[in-house]
């Protein structure tokens, strides 16, 4: 029986292994595009343009970040369970 479990503790490690290497394989970047500057001698309405594109550019960019801090957050707590698993795994086979 304590084989059994040991097969299974391995197994889990390397199952958790295997899936953090896969979430990792592909970063994602934002798909924002950086507004093209507007020259000291621009007409008004390119330098109009031009601060809206940077208003979009930055809520883009704002928004990326919020996505991303949400994903970390999902992680951080798929990674605990995991952990708390394993540890209640790891305590009961030592008992």
């Amino acid at each position: 029986m304590k084989l059994i479990k040991n097969r299974y503790l391995v197994g889990m490690f390397f199952l958790l292994f295997s899936l953090s290497t896969l979430a990792d394989m592909f970063q994602p970047s934002p798909s924002c595009s950086k507004p093209i500057t507007a020259y000291k001698h621009s007409a008004q309405w390119e330098i109009d343009n031009f601060n809206y594109a940077i208003e979009r550019y930055e809520k883009c960019m704002k928004d990326f970040i919020e996505e991303q801090n949400k994903a970390i957050k999902l992680h951080q707590k798929a990674l605990s369970e995991a952990m708390d698993n394993l540890n209640s795994i790891v305590s009961s086979e030592d008992n």
